[in-house]
């Protein structure tokens, strides 16, 4: 795939440019794929733990599936960041718009699964809620 950087009006010169290699190496870097398979795992295994049981857990449960929770999110902002910001610096490369269109609709897929967690949270009895706020200091940053 072209690097995207030839420009498409020469007469405005050069302009910045995102360094997008510190989150992958190309839009065609197997580590790409490889992080969607874990998201995809990890979201799928977490659903399987905690998907209707939100309100049952301890205090230290509630903490570790927070925890969970916002490290699939991380992983899964890296690879939409990145997929998006390549995009719109290549918006004249087919190629480009299908990763990007691919990489996105799996992200939606794995969001689609972990949606439960905050539909969950929100319904959570507010006395319990905050009763697991005083028992776990990991709570306290939520």
């Amino acid at each position: 795939m072209p690097d995207g950087h030839e420009p498409l009006r020469p007469e405005i010169g050069d302009l910045p440019r995102w360094r997008l290699d510190d989150l992958y190496a190309a839009p065609d870097d197997p580590a790409i794929d490889a992080d969607v398979a874990t998201a995809r795992a990890d979201a799928e295994a977490f659903a399987t733990a905690h998907e209707g049981r939100l309100a049952e857990l301890e205090p230290t449960a509630l903490a570790d599936a927070i925890e969970t929770y916002e490290r699939i999110e991380e992983a899964m902002g890296r690879i939409g960041s990145y997929i998006g910001l390549m995009h719109v610096t290549r918006l004249d490369q087919a190629e480009a718009g299908r990763r990007y269109q691919t990489v996105s609709e799996q992200l939606t897929e794995i969001s689609s699964r972990l949606l439960f967690f905050v539909l969950e949270f929100n319904r959570l009895d507010d006395a319990a809620l905050a009763a697991a706020y005083e028992a776990e200091p990991r709570l306290a940053r939520y």
